[in-house]
């Protein structure tokens, strides 16, 4: 059993003595299971062992031991859907003008000036228009947002 691949042709015995060996009705599905085996694993393994090692010149050894198959597509897919309800939990609006915080809750609204009660409604009105128009985004402008905010 061996395989015979590309242009210039090499031949890659998938067991000791393949090449003398006949592929047949009898041993197909070991040939199929052996070549399979080689291309996903044998025929990679140096390009595979050559990424690897550029991965670690910039990330430490241990930075991806807790990486998952479906964390590690996600990293170099990305997520094709944004949920807002979920990108508004994670987000917080802090208010650079001066006029006040958002958070301010009073307790005794004689203490709080009007200033800072039309500052809040003027945040809270902010976040609602923002997130109606993220809220319209179609995917691929949602995913430029995020991309833009993270980056």
């Amino acid at each position: 059993m061996s395989s015979a691949s590309g242009a210039n042709s090499c031949v890659h015995c998938l067991v000791n003595g393949g090449n003398e060996i006949e592929v047949n009705s009898e041993n197909v599905f070991e040939f199929v299971k052996r070549y399979t085996s080689f291309k996903m694993f044998d025929a990679i393994k140096e390009p595979l062992q050559q990424m690897r090692a550029g991965v670690f010149d910039v990330l430490p050894r241990n930075a991806l031991d807790d990486l998952t198959t479906e964390d590690l597509r996600l990293l170099l897919n990305g997520v094709g859907e944004i949920n807002v309800d979920t990108l508004v939990s994670y987000t917080t609006f802090n208010d650079e003008t001066g006029g006040g915080t958002q958070q301010m809750q009073p307790q005794d609204s004689s203490s709080v000036s009007s200033k800072q009660i039309n500052n809040n409604d003027r945040v809270a009105r902010l976040k609602r228009w923002f997130w109606s128009t993220v809220r319209a985004m179609d995917i691929k402008q949602r995913q430029d947002l995020v991309g833009c905010i993270l980056n």
